[in-house]
């Protein structure tokens, strides 16, 4: 039974990718924490409920099906690489994440499907470089779909979101 990761792992400076799932006594990653060379984290069906941070070199974060309820400290996993980011938190908890989200260096790609999201921070309509976001299966209201739609046709036109099964551009 894996309640931690490995320190062979944790400690591999030269690791890049790390790729691991169904494990649901993993409840931490925090042990990657400030990993110097990760770039891709795939970390799915666990209970996992906290953001790894200072990981300089992460593009690709998946965190599906987890315990996240928010994502605070989000912009912690920026270091102003120009590389694309891609960051898949979709069938968590999560109901709020922090404003500072805008910070991320060229987050093109967010999942947010199948969380307890009621609004969303206004500070996301600053992400002008966002293409893709799902926010399917959440609790938002009508109006406040709306407001967010039409919002982002105004601040980001290029961005494609997906809701309720249907998508806007």
């Amino acid at each position: 039974m894996l309640t931690s990761l490995p320190t062979t792992i944790v400690n591999n400076s030269k690791l890049r990718q790390i790729e691991l799932s169904n494990k649901p006594h993993l409840h931490s990653i925090q042990s990657l924490n400030g990993h110097p060379s990760l770039e891709y984290i795939r970390v799915n069906n666990y209970s996992i409920e906290n953001l790894p941070i200072n990981l300089r070199q992460v593009t690709d974060l998946h965190m599906y099906n987890n315990s996240l309820k928010n994502l605070r400290n989000i912009q912690m996993l920026d270091h102003a690489i120009n590389a694309k980011k891609y960051f898949h938190f979709d069938q968590n908890r999560i109901q709020s994440f922090t404003p500072q989200i805008r910070y991320i260096n060229n987050l093109r790609y967010l999942n947010l499907d199948g969380n307890q999201l009621k609004n969303m921070p206004r500070s996301i309509l600053y992400v002008n470089i966002l293409r893709y976001l799902y926010i399917e299966n959440n609790r938002f209201g009508s109006m406040e779909l709306t407001t967010i739609i039409s919002k982002f046709k105004t601040t980001n036109p290029s961005l494609k979101i997906f809701y309720k099964n249907q998508i806007t551009s």
